[in-house]
């Protein structure tokens, strides 16, 4: 089965970066193929900031969109 995992998390060491790894890990194990993205990485601009985690509302993400 084809598999697409998507992550949005900037910090490498946070809990959902395991979560996505584990996940993936585990999908290959059992011969599945799978395609991972982290948007993050590429410069995805979302609402919640690292260090924010505690606020309970975080504004609407933003996509900007090459011309």
């Amino acid at each position: 089965m084809n598999i697409l995992v998507i992550l949005n998390s900037p910090g490498p060491g946070s809990f959902n970066h395991a979560l996505a790894e584990t996940a993936r890990s585990a999908l290959l194990q059992d011969a599945h193929v799978v395609l991972f993205h982290n948007l993050a990485a590429v410069g995805f601009a979302h609402g919640c900031r690292q260090g924010k985690r505690s606020e309970l509302h975080c504004p609407p993400a933003t996509v900007k969109l090459p011309p």
